[in-house]
């Protein structure tokens, strides 16, 4: 597979992102290209990065087999780093960090911003990639928070970060949405008519959630008919909620009121925990329901980027992994769902 192939998929969507796209190309086609290191690739969740980043590790895999390439989320790589944090006992973090000095070609961090919060364990991802880059090694840093946007971090772990080049993914546009809309479609051979297909693409923002829709409408139908617009709107009701219908303060004050406080305690700074967990829930279901940004939920929560992304991870997690916390954030999109204007 050529490179001008291998990203074929990534531009047909992301035109928008246009240089981003050929800095990972030039980056996969010619090992020795003068590309400053690290490139720090930020953009809010379902902009494209990991999509670049599988691109490249295939590439590479393709291209170069000889080469040793490591590519790891930012909390497993610390957790290899540190001794008896990932399980490991010191002669295995050593061996690890030899292998990393010595025998990386190419290093990937993903989700550095989940290490913001935790100063020492960022320090020590910042030392690798200050040793890796003197020696000329590649390394790519995927963050959903600009580093240099979080106060807390100190200034040289920033310079660490920043010091190589940093690219920006936005958020796609109308026309590249219709544009993922009907390359997976074609896929899944599914047919829509002209009227639905503007419906999702006008109600349904992000690249994960048209995929999701796309994925939902072909089971139901098995892309053997033809949907309405209302048959359309039905099936993926809970991907189109928008800022006309469900606003971040109906939100906000839901959650206050599911879990007894008032909606200005859930947004002024507190160290009870019970409150922190409240805001921390509402945040993530803004994000969800809303297709906020980070700067957006910035504004609406007062909080930084920084902990509003670590709020959203660790509700995002503990979703996945608690049943406790999964029935309540059920319960509450529910009542959201049901109190917007559409339920």
């Amino acid at each position: 597979m050529s490179c001008e192939k291998l990203f074929d998929d990534y531009v047909a969507y992301q035109a928008s992102n246009d240089m981003v796209k050929q800095v990972f190309r030039m980056l996969v086609e010619d090992v020795d290209a003068a590309i400053p290191s690290p490139i720090l690739l930020l953009g809010d969740p379902g902009t494209g990065k990991t999509h670049l980043v599988s691109r490249v590790l295939e590439g590479y895999g393709e291209l170069y087999p000889e080469k040793n390439v490591l590519c790891l989320g930012a909390e497993e790589f610390v957790g290899r780093l540190v001794p008896g944090l990932g399980g490991g006992d010191r002669e295995e973090v050593a061996k690890f960090k030899a292998e990393c000095r010595n025998r990386t070609s190419l290093l990937i961090v993903e989700d550095i911003h989940l290490l913001y919060e935790k100063g020492p364990l960022l320090g020590e991802l910042a030392r690798m990639v200050d040793f890796l880059t003197l020696k000329s090694c590649k390394v790519i840093l995927t963050a959903a928070v600009d580093p240099r946007a979080c106060p807390k971090i100190v200034p040289w772990v920033v310079t660490c970060f920043t010091q190589g080049v940093s690219l920006y993914l936005h958020n796609v546009n109308l026309d590249e949405r219709r544009q993922i809309l009907r390359n997976h479609c074609r896929d899944k051979g599914l047919m829509l008519s002209e009227n639905v297909e503007e419906y999702i693409c006008n109600n349904v923002m992000s690249v994960p959630r048209l995929i999701d829709a796309v994925n939902r409408l072909a089971v139901w139908g098995n892309g053997n008919f033809m949907l309405s617009v209302s048959e359309c709107a039905i099936l993926i009701r809970d991907l189109v909620i928008r800022h006309n219908d469900l606003k971040c303060d109906k939100i906000i004050a839901v959650v206050a009121e599911f879990f007894g406080y008032s909606p200005q305690q859930l947004v002024t700074k507190t160290r009870n925990p019970h409150v922190l967990l409240a805001r921390q829930i509402a945040e993530y279901l803004a994000f969800r329901l809303l297709d906020c940004s980070l700067i957006d939920l910035e504004t609406y929560f007062e909080r930084d980027r920084c902990t509003i992304s670590y709020s959203i991870d660790k509700i995002s997690k503990e979703y996945a992994q608690n049943a406790a916390m999964r029935s309540r954030v059920e319960s509450l999109v529910r009542m959201l769902l049901q109190n917007s204007p559409e339920g």
